[in-house]
């Protein structure tokens, strides 16, 4: 991504100056918006990997906890988390090998798998909860006084736009 206090930052700053109908100080906010979010990124997969999980393992465990004692197919694992299949199964192999889930044949329907969290697997769905929201708690410190909702107003009208140049 484009990196503040780098050429490439710098020389599309000045392209956008000289550019008709382009606003300098709109463009650097967008830009600086991309820095924070890729910062923001690195992040939380920080926190994440600290615990050794990956984006779509602990999407599952937190599909898991909510849905218990429910059991989840792979297929609506993936579905609920918006990953693929292939991603979901290597996963829950993974998580299964460190006893956190489990994975049993379906007891009605002998061809489905069922998958669950385990005592341990509970105890660390809850744990990486708990840092990952204190994570972004710790991150947004810096927006004391401003209303959450202004930021979510801009980031959703942001989305929109990139929503629309990327169809």
């Amino acid at each position: 991504m484009i990196r503040r206090n780098t050429l490439v930052f710098s020389t599309v700053t000045t392209m956008a100056r000289q550019r008709l109908g382009l606003d300098e100080a709109r463009c650097t906010a967008i830009m600086d918006l991309i820095d924070a979010c890729v910062e923001l990124d690195r992040a939380v997969h920080a926190e994440l990997s600290r615990q050794g999980l990956s984006d779509v393992k602990f999407g599952i465990l937190v599909i898991l906890f909510t849905r218990e004692p429910d059991p989840v197919c792979p297929a609506d694992l993936a579905g609920y988390a918006g990953y693929t299949r292939s991603s979901v199964t290597d996963a829950v192999q993974d998580l299964q090998a460190r006893g956190l889930v489990v994975a049993e044949r379906g007891t009605v329907d002998r061809r489905s798998v069922e998958v669950r969290l385990t005592d341990p697997g509970r105890t660390a769905v809850e744990r990486a909860i708990d840092d990952f929201l204190s994570g972004l708690g710790a991150m947004t410190q810096a927006l004391a006084g401003e209303p959450p909702d202004s930021l979510r107003r801009i980031a959703g009208l942001i989305a929109q736009r990139a929503q629309l140049l990327s169809a």
